[in-house]
């Protein structure tokens, strides 16, 4: 994944929860998520969580922290933005949030680049719903000396897909089928630790078709081509 994604003010709130079976999120009058175009690395974001019952927060999106002297900042040491689903088991940043601290990212579109030479840009989006459920990863903090309460979390990245091998063959982000609320239950739910369970959804996949649309670059999503549909997997 390049690394930015985005949440149009567009996004219809409670047609998500109802597609995801979350209605019962929150006080839905009192939900305020986090919008933007082009959300980047340690940006603040939007996560749905599972703790004592569903929730809304806000989180750095970067996994691994450090304090700074009255607040919390992205370790720069590791760039923890997407955590490889290969290393979810044995990488100590992520094996505990896996089974316990999993989180849905929603988002509208995302961006990808297709390779260092002759780099292009896709702003990807969900065509058949303008709806994307991203699979991630989440950990809370509490600051040493102020107290601060914080969460952090990351996107879970899988292996490439045949499907958009020319637009970025090494990647793509874990995104939780929309039609099947099930999955994003067990998605949610701490008490499933065993990461066999979520061996299959671990798998490339495209559970809706995209349209992918050529820009200049990130953050700048001017149309630099024409616009391609890239189909749903059978």
């Amino acid at each position: 994944m390049c690394g930015q994604f985005g949440l149009a003010d567009s996004f219809n709130w409670g047609k998500f929860t109802k597609r995801l079976n979350l209605q019962d999120i929150n006080n839905p009058a009192s939900i305020n998520l986090r919008y933007k175009e082009a959300f980047v690395p340690t940006n603040t974001v939007s996560i749905i969580t599972h703790q004592d019952g569903y929730k809304v927060n806000e989180a750095i999106w970067w996994l691994l922290l450090e304090e700074a002297e009255t607040h919390f900042k992205a370790n720069a040491k590791y760039a923890t933005f997407n955590s490889k689903s290969s290393r979810l088991i044995t990488s100590p940043v992520t094996k505990k949030a896996f089974k316990q601290s999993r989180c849905i990212i929603p988002a509208t579109h995302f961006v990808e680049g297709d390779g260092p030479q002759d780099k292009r840009y896709y702003h990807l989006l969900k065509s058949a719903s303008g709806m994307i459920a991203f699979g991630g990863l989440y950990r809370e903090w509490t600051h040493s000396k102020t107290g601060e309460h914080c969460y952090s979390a990351s996107i879970i990245t899988l292996p490439g897909h045949p499907k958009l091998k020319s637009i970025h063959k090494n990647s793509l982000p874990l995104m939780l089928p929309l039609d099947q609320p099930e999955i994003a239950h067990d998605w949610l739910n701490p008490t499933i630790q065993d990461p066999q369970y979520f061996e299959s959804l671990l798998q490339p996949r495209l559970h809706e078709s995209l349209q992918a649309q050529p820009i200049e670059r990130t953050g700048h999503p001017t149309p630099n081509g024409d616009q391609f549909s890239i189909k749903a997997d059978g």
